[in-house]
């Protein structure tokens, strides 16, 4: 019988206006899923919200709401264990700015006297989680700073790459007439150099590329290969170290 009476006054139609409002999935949900209340005491506790609402929005203005990312897909990967990525950690820092800025929003209309303002008290600022993620998380990737030892794995990353391109500079520099570029490329993480064909057995080393004419030979020399040895076993060490620190905020975020 509802439903009959829901269609006739076509309050589905409304429903969906209204949805289309919505700053988040879960809120549209929310709003298509209203029913008339029956009760006149339901009736009468809405109309005053809505009037209190409507009150603080015409003292204060609209709240500090913007788009919002689904939250609840995030919590849902934390609570069944995944890895959240940086991208996804940044969201979730972005979801509890916005509860608190609402949160802010709120306290201030309580000056107002109205009841509504107080939902404001059930917004949980999160400083903990917020302050980690922001400390860790920056641009989207896993900061230096994020931990000690991700730092020092990086400044070594750094140093051993300066010193294979520095050692295939002075190469290039040498003997010039052998190769096709003045430049150091790389070609599947590895640093290699742009050796002619006709010269490519005087190069100690190992072919990684051929270019699509086959005049050029992309070799890794060996004066270098102990070194990129050397950086591949740091560049695990740092993916080893990224996804400790990214499962440890992943935990905080399903607290």
């Amino acid at each position: 019988m509802i439903n009959k009476t829901i269609k006739a006054l076509e309050f589905d139609k409304i429903l969906n206006i209204l949805s289309d409002y919505a700053f988040s999935n879960n809120a549209k949900q929310k709003l298509l899923d209203l029913r008339p209340y029956l009760s006149q005491r339901e009736v009468n506790a809405k109309i005053k919200e809505t009037t209190e609402a409507r009150k603080m929005l015409d003292s204060m203005g609209l709240p500090p709401l913007g788009a919002m990312k689904e939250i609840g897909k995030l919590l849902e990967l934390a609570e069944k264990g995944a890895m959240l990525l940086p991208d996804q950690l940044t969201n979730v820092v972005q979801f509890i700015s916005t509860c608190n800025r609402m949160r802010n929003y709120l306290k201030k209309a309580e000056s107002f006297g109205v009841d509504i303002a107080y939902y404001g008290g059930s917004i949980n600022e999160l400083p903990n989680l917020f302050e980690e993620i922001n400390l860790a998380i920056r641009n989207n990737a896993v900061d230096d700073n994020a931990s000690r030892d991700l730092k020092d794995i990086r400044r070594k990353i750094e140093h051993v790459k300066l010193e294979v391109k520095t050692k295939l500079d002075s190469l290039l520099r040498s003997k010039k007439e052998w190769f096709s570029d003045g430049f150091v490329s790389t070609r599947n993480g590895h640093y290699v150099l742009p050796v002619k064909k006709e010269y490519k057995n005087q190069v100690s080393g190992s072919v990684l590329d051929i270019s699509s004419t086959g005049c050029t030979y992309f070799m890794e020399p060996n004066i270098v290969m102990k070194l990129e040895t050397e950086l591949s076993l740091l560049q695990i060490a740092m993916d080893n170290e990224e996804r400790k620190i990214l499962y440890t905020l992943t935990a905080l975020v399903d607290k």
